[in-house]
């Protein structure tokens, strides 16, 4: 048995309900999607809803859409050039050291996804902040930063009418026991505040929406 996350909108609200399904074993892509369809019926019986109404966002997904808003395949343009965006994140961690104060990759956003993000994993020192251009963001919200760098990018993307058919969202990958943030959050805090055109005001002011939330 293995617990999975669902994402989805009530009251204008972001919510999370995690949900425990039987679990194939084994890390090939068709395992992976044998889990994913087991995650949908459950989610299908316990909202009441077709599973067509469901978005798998990972690489892992049935559907290129899905494939596509993964991190790993997402590309975030910065300045007239395209990068991963799992590179553009993992380019913009932060960490202390006791030695030398405070370690900062950005040449990590050249790399590819796989690679920026086993270089992170190498380095066993504690976070601290995270730092995008001239900007700095705290670790606390905790998924503040990621959910904002997210939505940043696949709004520069054409996808409001890709995801109207889809109201709940979910990333295989993601562990809720294990890790903090995942894309399906962000689609779907995406997918929130376009229905209630704040989009702009989240992007300039993200933290005050986390405090809203409380």
């Amino acid at each position: 048995m293995a617990i999975r996350s669902v994402y989805y909108i009530q009251n204008h609200k972001v919510n999370k309900e995690d949900i425990e399904i039987k679990w194939a074993s084994g890390f090939s892509y068709s395992q992976k999607q044998k889990n994913i369809v087991t995650l949908h019926e459950a989610i299908s019986e316990r909202f009441n809803v077709s599973t067509n109404e469901i978005l798998e966002v990972s690489t892992k997904s049935l559907l290129e859409i899905g494939k596509m808003l993964s991190s790993i395949n997402l590309e975030f343009e910065i300045e007239g050039k395209k990068y991963f965006f799992e590179s553009v994140y993992q380019s913009c961690k932060v960490f202390q050291d006791g030695l030398l104060g405070t370690i900062h990759h950005p040449e990590w956003i050249e790399l590819e996804s796989f690679e920026a993000k086993k270089a992170s994993q190498a380095i066993n020192l504690p976070l601290v902040e995270f730092k995008f251009k001239d900007m700095t963001f705290p670790l606390e919200p905790k998924t503040m930063f990621f959910d904002w760098l997210y939505i940043s990018c696949i709004n520069q993307l054409n996808i409001k009418f890709l995801i109207d058919p889809y109201y709940y969202f979910t990333d295989i990958e993601f562990n809720p026991t294990k890790m903090i943030s995942t894309q399906a959050q962000a689609l779907c805090k995406y997918k929130n505040l376009v229905e209630q055109n704040l989009i702009e005001e989240f992007l300039k002011n993200p933290k005050k929406f986390y405090e809203e939330d409380k």
